[in-house]
């Protein structure tokens, strides 16, 4: 497998081949991809993600692609309750050797994110191969070395924090706390945050708690009011309350729901 810049590329010399297509709600909520066997680009038409690997990460969310390229190593996981992609698998090579333009996943720039947005759209699986080949184009020319969202950006440095909520999101959390675990002062931790998650550090506290909620309600027989002990709430009402407006549905009526 090569790997070249883009820019480093001829490109009379590369040839790509289409693959797949395929619009999807996501089955799992986190994987990690040791070796992936062919290249892809994958946009984001509802939902968030974030995509990890050594050295960093990429964080995505409504509107965004991402190049995942072959051969590379990376986890990824859903930052949101559903998502909807469309995913499109192909090939490229560069005098008949297989090539990929990174060795980890890039995100678009945000000055190419409509027009890479626009091309998806226009897909269609009655597309002739000429067609599929020219997309394939279009979107490898949303990306260059200089518009590429990459992993050693800002987003990996809020990394430690998004973790620690995580684990921790039942409990009580001091910004300061999880400021001093990134190195970075409470308001670059809460601009990092809203820049890349959508969200501050409390809400996204608040979304994780309420995550673990709904989990609790679908798949264990605890009553609400242990439920919303369990994730740190010490009155039912307001936990009802903070349900409610999270998802639209308050415990009770989420529960009896699951019954019909």
């Amino acid at each position: 497998m090569k790997t070249e810049k883009l820019s480093q590329v001829q490109p009379d010399l590369v040839t790509v081949k289409f693959l797949s297509y395929m619009r999807y709600n996501p089955r799992f909520k986190s994987n990690y991809i040791t070796k992936r066997k062919q290249s892809s680009f994958l946009h984001v038409i509802g939902g968030s993600y974030e995509f990890y690997f050594d050295g960093g990460n990429v964080v995505i969310g409504d509107g965004d692609t991402v190049y995942l390229p072959e051969g590379s190593a990376y986890g990824y996981k859903l930052l949101s309750e559903k998502a909807e992609c469309i995913q499109m698998e192909f090939a490229v090579f560069v005098d008949g050797e297989p090539l990929a333009f990174a060795p980890h996943p890039m995100a678009v720039g945000k000055d190419n994110c409509e027009r890479a947005r626009k091309c998806f759209l226009g897909l269609s699986r009655n597309m002739g191969a000429f067609g599929k080949n020219a997309a394939i184009f279009e979107l490898l020319g949303c990306f260059n070395d200089d518009s590429v969202v990459s992993d050693s950006g800002e987003s990996s440095r809020i990394l430690p924090a998004i973790r620690y909520i995580e684990e921790h999101c039942t409990e009580q959390i001091y910004i300061k706390d999880i400021a001093d675990l990134c190195y970075i002062s409470q308001s670059q931790l809460r601009r990092l945050f809203v820049q890349e998650l959508g969200m501050s550090p409390i809400e996204f506290k608040n979304h994780k708690r309420m995550e673990l909620a709904m989990n609790m309600l679908k798949y264990t027989y605890s009553r609400v009011g242990e439920v919303a002990d369990s994730v740190g709430f010490d009155s039912i009402y307001v936990f009802s309350r903070v349900f409610t407006k999270h998802f639209g549905i308050s415990p009770l009526k989420y529960r009896k729901s699951l019954k019909k």
